[in-house]
């Protein structure tokens, strides 16, 4: 797995320019990295117990892909439904899980808020989780697999670039990105 070091190797010798080690390079190659994970749907799958209405996930989200109710006996499996606000009926409309909506950095609000929590169930979350921040020369990418490492050197080229106000130059990286995107299977990424 690469380094920031190694990182920044890569992207000065595709965009060579001078820069010191500062806090905004580290910032660039941050924000480059969870785009790609974005763009590339580095999903992460895990298991929480349905006996709870505020599910706490251990890493903040970047986008939730899917969230699933399975009852412990497997007869049935099915899809809980996304809404971008909480709805309270005054009265329960459902005694199972039906749908949610996300609290930013880290909860997943389970609607009806009031669904029987005696259910022996489980919630299957698919969702990708922000990348941990580098902050030194010597961290290891941990968060994307290895496959992806060109991708965000590109990425990291086109924000320097755009930074400098070479428009043309940064227009180029985005092309490159785009072709080496395509040749990326989308999805194939599921840790968990």
């Amino acid at each position: 797995m690469p380094t920031a070091k190694e990182y920044f190797q890569r992207v000065f010798d595709r965009y060579p320019i001078a820069w010191d080690e500062g806090p905004f390079l580290y910032r660039q190659l941050n924000i480059a990295r969870n785009q790609v994970a974005l763009d590339c749907d580095v999903v992460r799958r895990i298991e929480k117990a349905a006996n709870q209405h505020i599910i706490y996930l251990d890493r903040p989200f970047l986008a939730v892909r899917k969230i699933y109710f399975r009852k412990s006996d497997l007869s049935f499996v099915y899809e809980l439904k996304y809404k971008a606000t909480p709805f309270y009926p005054t009265e329960k409309w459902s005694n199972l899980p039906t749908n949610y909506y996300l609290v930013y950095p880290n909860q997943i609000h389970i609607l009806p808020f009031g669904f029987d929590h005696k259910i022996n169930g489980v919630f299957e979350i698919y969702y990708i989780p922000k990348c941990q921040d580098m902050i030194s020369l010597t961290d290891v990418e941990r968060d994307l697999p290895e496959q992806l490492s060109e991708l965000v050197v590109l990425q990291v080229c086109m924000r320097l670039a755009e930074n400098d106000l070479q428009y043309a130059v940064k227009q180029y990286f985005e092309n490159e990105y785009k072709l080496l995107l395509l040749k990326v299977p989308k999805a194939s990424y599921l840790y968990g």
